[in-house]
This record gives C-alpha cells, structure tokens and sequence, in this order.
C-alpha cells in the first residue's frame, strides 16, 4: 500500500473549514481518510473520501490544525501521512456596522465585534496620496481613536 506525497498538498481554508486536494496513491482501490486534529486541543475531525482530497468542516475560527491523510484499502495497514499544519482565518468585522466621529485632526471608530472569540483589534490610519500611516497597537477593545492628523487631508 502506497501512502501520498505530502508535497502535492494544496490547501484552502476559510472560517470555519479546511480543504485539501493530493495526488493520488499510486496503489489502485484505496480511500482515503482526511484528519484535523485542533493543535493544543483534543478536538478531531476527520473524513472519508473515495477521492484525493477532502474538507474538514466546523472547525473553531483563528485556529491552527495538525493535517494527516491515511491511505485505505481492505486487508492492509493504513499508511499515514502528516501534512502541514493550516489556520483557518478568522471571521471580519462587518464593515457597515464600523461608526466615525471625525474632527479637524482625529478620527474615532466604534465597529461591532468579530464573532471569532478572543481576538485584538488593529486599526491603521492611511493618509490618502502618501502612503503615510499610523497604527495603533493591537486591542481587544471595539473603539479607537487617532489623532495628530494633517488638517484638510484625505486619509482611509
């Protein structure tokens, strides 16, 4: 039984799930069996598929995953392979929830929470033609505020 090249893994994630397509076993008549394994946690998903690649679904936002695909066939040992591990992205802040008071030289934001738990926020100011920026450390508050900025400039 012959297990995958790890090196023909591609991979796609989202939120909530991560997809993987390899190149097939060269062993005719095998399945294939996809596991993600949460890193620091005891959380598994796993899936079978007749075909050379498979999604684990609701998976936790912000996270890390251990992959491994094993190589299945009847009447032998499966053959393990250890992918590299992926993160799933997390969710976005809507941005027609974000609100600005905006004043000759500062910009205040409030915007309403990521449903992804225990993330900080990082908000960066770009002043419009120069490329110019400020940026504010990172927070686990829903409001910001810059200030010092150039009078009658454009900034986003």
């Amino acid at each position: 039984l012959s297990g995958i090249d790890a090196s023909s893994a591609q991979y796609s994630s989202n939120e909530t799930a991560i997809s993987v397509t390899w190149q097939p076993s060269s062993t005719s008549g095998v399945s294939y069996q996809l596991t993600c394994k949460r890193v620091g946690s005891g959380e598994v998903s796993t899936v079978s598929s007749p075909t050379p690649n498979a999604t684990c679904g609701s998976l936790q936002s912000g996270q890390a995953y251990e992959l491994r695909v094993a190589v299945q066939k009847a009447g032998f040992n499966d053959v393990i392979t250890r992918l590299s591990n992926q993160l799933t992205t997390l969710f976005p802040i809507d941005a027609s929830s974000v609100s600005f008071t905006i004043t000759e030289t500062s910009i205040a934001l409030t915007w309403a929470a990521s449903i992804t738990e225990g993330v900080l926020y990082r908000v960066t100011c770009r002043r419009v033609g120069t490329g110019n920026s400020t940026s504010l450390p990172p927070s686990k508050y829903l409001s910001a505020s810059i200030s010092s900025l150039q009078s009658g400039e454009a900034y986003n």
